[in-house]
C-alpha cells in the first residue's frame, strides 16, 4: 500500500494522520483488523516519539472501526460427551489436557506457562504468572476434584521440575 500510494519515501518526521489513514484503507482490511493495525501502529509511533523521531501520535487520532462481536458456540452436554469420548479414543493426550482446561476455567495461554515445580497436588492448587496491564504477576489457582486425576496423571509423566506439563501434542517436555 505504501509503494502504490508513494508514501514509501516519506521520512517518519513527516508522516502526517492522512497518511496512516489512507494506507489502513487502501489494503481493505476487515474491521477488526483495521483495529489491530491501528494498535501495532500506534506501538510503533509511540516508541518513535520516545526516542525523539516524532513529537507527536498520528495515529492517535484515528478512530477504530466499529466491530461486530459474535456470538460464542457452545455445545450442548451431549455434544460435548460425544467430543471428548472421540478424544479420549483417538487423541488421549489431548483429551487430558481438554479435561483439565475444562475444570479449570483457564486460558490456553496460562495453561501452557505451567511447570511442574508449579503444581502443588497435595494443596489441589498451582501458580501461574499472567498479564494484569502492562505487568506480569503470580495467582494461585484451584484444581478442581473432577480434574485432579488428570493432573496427577500428567504431573506423573514430568521428567524434572523444569518441565512444562503442555508442549507438544499437550505432552510434558
Amino acid at each position: 500500500a505504501l509503494d502504490e500510494l508513494s508514501y514509501s519515501f516519506i521520512n517518519i518526521s513527516d508522516v502526517k494522520i492522512y497518511h496512516i489513514k489512507n494506507a489502513l484503507e487502501h489494503i481493505k482490511l476487515s474491521n477488526n483488523y483495521y483495529n489491530k493495525f491501528r494498535s501495532y501502529l500506534m506501538s510503533i509511533f509511540k516508541e518513535l516519539i520516545e526516542y525523539g523521531c516524532i513529537d507527536q501520535n498520528p495515529v492517535r487520532e484515528i478512530r477504530k472501526k466499529k466491530c461486530e462481536s459474535k456470538p460464542r458456540l457452545i455445545f450442548s452436554d451431549d455434544k460435548l460427551k460425544i467430543v471428548f469420548n472421540y478424544l479420549k479414543e483417538n487423541y488421549y493426550d489431548f483429551y487430558r489436557y481438554g479435561k483439565i482446561f475444562f475444570y479449570s476455567g483457564a486460558r490456553s495461554s496460562e495453561l501452557l506457562r505451567v511447570q511442574k515445580k508449579h503444581v502443588f497436588i497435595e494443596n489441589q492448587e498451582y501458580i501461574v504468572q499472567i498479564q494484569k496491564g502492562r505487568e506480569y504477576v503470580w495467582v494461585t489457582k484451584v484444581i478442581t476434584e473432577e480434574s485432579l486425576r488428570y493432573w496427577k496423571e500428567v504431573i506423573s509423566l514430568c521428567k524434572t521440575d523444569e518441565d512444562y506439563l503442555f508442549t507438544t501434542k499437550q505432552c510434558p517436555g
